[in-house]
This record gives C-alpha cells, sequence and structure tokens, in this order.
C-alpha cells in the first residue's frame, strides 16, 4: 500500500510548484503506486495531476506510511497548522496519521460519530464501514459523560447531539482539514468524497488547508 499527497501551496516531489495564484486552499492526495497491465490507472493519475496543478493544487506521490506521514507534517509545518479536523479517510487510519500529527503537537479531531468516539475511547476501529459497532449505546453514554464532562443521556439522538455540539468549536477553529477521497477525477482533478451526512463537506471546505489522502486505485480514467 503506498499512498501520496496533494496541496496547493507545495511543490510535487521531483516536480515543479504550479504557475499562478497561490492559495491557501489545498487539495491533496496520496496514491497507491503499482504496476497495472494496461497502464490506464498510471495515465488516469498523471491527467489528474495536470488537472489538479493547474487549479492551484499540487500532488504528492507517496510509496509508504512514512511517506505520507512525513507529507503531511511537512504541510503543517509549513502552514503553522495547530488543530486538524479529520473525515473519511482509512488510508489515514492505516498510516497511523494521527500519531504522527500529535507527536509534532497538532492537535488532531476526527468528526466521524464512529472514528470520534473511538479517538476517545482510545481504540482501533473494528469495522471498515461501522468502525464503532463493538460498543454499546450504554458504553458511548458512559464515554461522553465522562469525556465531556456533563450529564449522561441515554438516548441517541441525545447523545448524537452532544457530540455535534463538542464538534462544532473544533470545526470553527481548525487550521487544516484532512480527508480521504473516493474518486479522483482525472479529467478535472478534482476528490469526491461520499458521505450521509454534513461533516465531510465542513472538513473539506472550511479549514484554510486541505488535505486528501487516497489510492492511486481512486483515480477514475475518462
Amino acid at each position: 500500500k503506498s499512498p501520496g499527497c496533494v496541496d496547493n501551496d507545495i511543490a510535487p516531489l521531483g516536480g515543479r510548484r504550479p504557475s499562478g495564484p497561490r492559495s491557501h486552499r489545498r487539495t491533496a492526495a496520496p496514491l497507491r503506486s503499482g504496476k497495472t497491465q494496461t497502464g490506464v490507472v498510471s495515465c488516469s493519475a498523471v491527467r489528474a495531476q495536470d488537472h489538479s496543478t493547474a487549479r492551484g493544487a499540487v500532488v504528492h506521490w507517496a510509496q509508504n506510511a512514512a511517506q505520507v506521514n512525513r507529507l503531511v507534517c511537512e504541510i503543517v509545518k509549513q502552514h503553522g497548522v495547530k488543530k486538524a479536523v479529520k473525515s473519511k479517510s482509512m488510508v489515514s487510519e492505516e498510516c497511523a496519521l494521527n500519531d504522527a500529527l500529535e507527536a509534532t503537537g497538532v492537535e488532531v479531531v476526527e468528526t466521524d460519530l464512529g472514528e470520534y468516539i473511538l479517538q476517545l475511547a482510545k481504540e482501533p476501529p473494528s469495522h471498515i464501514v461501522a468502525p464503532v459497532v463493538h460498543k454499546s449505546k450504554d458504553e458511548v453514554s458512559d464515554l461522553l459523560a465522562l469525556k465531556h464532562n456533563l450529564p449522561r443521556k441515554t438516548g441517541i439522538a441525545e447523545l448524537c447531539q452532544e457530540a455535534r455540539e463538542h464538534l462544532r468549536g473544533h470545526f470553527l477553529t481548525a487550521d487544516m482539514g484532512i480527508s480521504g477521497a473516493n474518486f479522483v477525477i482525472a479529467e478535472t482533478g478534482s476528490t469526491l468524497i461520499v458521505t450521509n451526512d454534513g461533516k465531510g463537506r465542513i472538513v473539506t471546505t472550511l479549514p484554510r488547508v486541505h488535505v486528501a489522502i487516497t489510492g492511486i486505485e481512486k483515480w477514475c480514467p475518462p
């Protein structure tokens, strides 16, 4: 597994900084590299990189988790990031990116509800789609009451609302948003995530810096 990543203020490895106005917004995409029988994936990745850089982003290529973590930490340092919020990024989980960022002094906040609960509990996800399926409602109630220092709630809607209210302040004060990408469109260089709530949109648009991390298999040919 070999991710790579994209931002709009740092030149790609072995490449040049894109011309045109510079922006603090960045769209990033770590990639899984590898040989293909047809070369379609490789051509799509190159085309997507060209379109991304034309729009002010920078694509970084990484071959392993250590390279992904190093690249993101460099972006953090360049932009003086103190807090990062995350959404929909399984590759960053595989890379143990949170540990790498926290080691540099960055506060990292998971915003997907299941991942947020597990971050509070200091546990890894138990399922790729339902990461907190192993915990009961009562366990979540106890955990949120302890970590938020609020009266214990038992209703599912109440628990969700409590988490939403707690996360709102993090969204407003984060310097960086980190996401995955379900697709990267070669013709436009756009990244796309599929989500059933609004946190993914907030993470990718509200912070002044956005980094998207995904595998090369997510680059869609024209």
